[in-house]
């Protein structure tokens, strides 16, 4: 017959539970045999409840972990999503603002101009994309009583003057265009000389005799000689004028009043 392997771990169990069993009855756990007993017992047995308890304690901290983990990326997400909401909206508070104030700049300087003459106000809707030319197309054109020739200002002053004209837009040279000239008179002295522009670079002042007392901070003006630009547009400020030894004339640069690398809407002289 065949020995069952299981008995000597079935009397381990049995005497195990005996020595547990007596541990818990008062009278007799005080005896010396028993409390002999019951330190052996606990002895051996608590490495196993030590990483039994450690064990257990690990998986519950690491699930309570995961879960505070994976609650703090939700809620990081939901953080984020509200912070890109937030500036969405006040970047377009911002623009509205922004354009609210350019507006009414607009319609306060068509309403109160200080040009005695009518204008027909425009959008900028693209630029030139040539080297050689510096131009605007403004979406105006000859439906809206756009004629070729005609000046273009802002609130600020001179922008340019109308080169070609089509039914619902015009091209605009600007007055920083090399191939651009412009009158220009400085009221402080009733000075007058040519400004040409030069591209990238502050349009130059020519002609302006070198006896004038030019001096830096001079606002130019449009003189009116030209057929192009009535008197009196602002152009700009003297930025730099001098002159060397024996020169005829005046080197004077002019800081233009207009920000050309962001117009947006201008007005054409009628």
């Amino acid at each position: 017959m065949r020995e069952n392997n299981n008995v000597p771990l079935i009397r381990i169990a049995i005497i195990i539970a005996a020595i547990a069993a007596i541990s818990v009855f008062t009278p007799v756990r005080e005896l010396p045999p028993v409390s002999a007993a019951r330190g052996i017992f606990f002895r051996v047995i608590y490495p196993v409840q030590y990483i039994f308890f450690k064990t257990v304690s690990s998986v519950a901290y690491v699930g309570r972990s995961l879960t505070s983990l994976r609650s703090a990326q939700i809620e990081n997400y939901r953080l984020k999503e509200e912070l890109e909401t937030q500036k969405s909206i006040t970047n377009v508070f911002i623009d509205l603002v922004r354009d609210n104030l350019r507006l009414r700049d607009l319609a306060g300087f068509r309403s109160k101009s200080r040009y005695n003459f009518q204008l027909i106000p425009g959008e900028v809707i693209s630029r030139s994309q040539s080297s050689w030319f510096n131009c605007i197309v403004v979406d105006r054109g000859s439906a809206d009583g756009v004629k070729a020739g005609k000046a273009v200002v802002t609130s600020a002053g001179l922008v340019g003057r109308v080169v070609e004209v089509y039914p619902h837009s015009c091209n605009v040279l600007l007055i920083i265009d090399e191939s651009s000239s412009v009158s220009v008179s400085v009221p402080r002295l009733s000075d007058i000389g040519v400004m040409t522009g030069r591209g990238a670079n502050d349009p130059l002042l020519k002609y302006v005799s070198s006896t004038s007392d030019i001096r830096d901070g001079d606002t130019a003006v449009t003189s009116g000689i030209s057929d192009y630009f009535p008197k009196g547009i602002p152009v700009g400020k003297v930025d730099k004028a001098g002159k060397n030894d024996f020169d005829l004339f005046h080197n004077v640069n002019i800081k233009t009043e207009v920000d050309f690398s962001a117009l947006q809407s201008v007005f054409i002289v009628r």
